[in-house]
């Protein structure tokens, strides 16, 4: 029995508009399965140094952004980068000093708010590990002190510091620096569905119910006789 052109580019029309809606159906399962783990808590992970988790001169990793890392070392330099927002939203302009490590690397630390004096001596520090900005947030200024983001490759012609990527905002400092910094809130970044749950899961029985209808149809096209 020859099957005609005409009936076989019919069939495959409706297969694939059958997978097709199948798996969009399935698409929206996922996102509802991902908005409804979204909104699950974030286990926090351990403490970890940040020359056990980094290299100076490396652009930082997938795995280290967002992670709490403590570092020691002296503080060389202050620079102030305004019109940086918080977590909160607040706009303001941060302290951002220059940590020398052991064997001549430095990380960029976010102390607080303000213009406090740098601690002098050896300074631990606990904080969070976030990647550079890329994009000016202000506006250019000739003053070497003045960063228009937060960014080591600033400063890499200007010291001789080999610099760990990205920056950590401090939460914490020992010994216990006094005047005290006011601290920048920073928050953990959670993963971003949008959309609703029960929205997606209304979409999936939508195109589920549209696949089923694309069947009933091939099928009483199929078994229509011929005139």
């Amino acid at each position: 029995m020859k099957i005609s052109p005409e009936k076989i580019f019919r069939h495959l029309l409706f297969l694939l508009v059958f997978l097709a809606a199948i798996r969009l159906g399935v698409w929206q399962l996922d996102r509802a399965t991902a908005l409804k783990e979204s909104a699950k808590p974030i286990a926090e992970k351990s403490i970890v140094a940040l020359t056990n988790l980094e290299k100076p001169r490396v652009t930082i990793s997938a795995a280290a952004i967002n992670r709490l890392v403590e570092v020691s070392g002296v503080y060389v330099k202050s620079y102030q980068a305004p019109s940086q927002v918080d977590s909160k939203g607040k706009a303001g302009t941060w302290q951002v000093a220059a940590l020398r490590l052991s064997g001549g690397s430095a990380v960029l630390v976010v102390r607080g708010t303000g213009n406090p004096t740098l601690p002098s001596g050896e300074i631990r520090l606990i904080g969070r590990y976030k990647p550079s900005q890329f994009q000016d947030v202000s506006g250019f200024s000739d003053n070497p002190l003045t960063l228009t983001r937060i960014d080591s490759a600033l400063l890499l012609s200007s010291t001789a510091y080999d610099y760990y990527d990205g920056y950590v905002i401090a939460s914490a400092e020992f010994p216990r620096p006094m005047p005290l910094p006011t601290r920048v809130p920073i928050a953990l970044a959670k993963p971003h569905v949008p959309g609703f749950y029960w929205q997606h899961l209304a979409y999936m029985v939508l195109w589920w119910f549209f696949a089923v209808m694309v069947v009933l149809i091939w099928l009483g096209v199929g078994s229509r006789p011929k005139t």
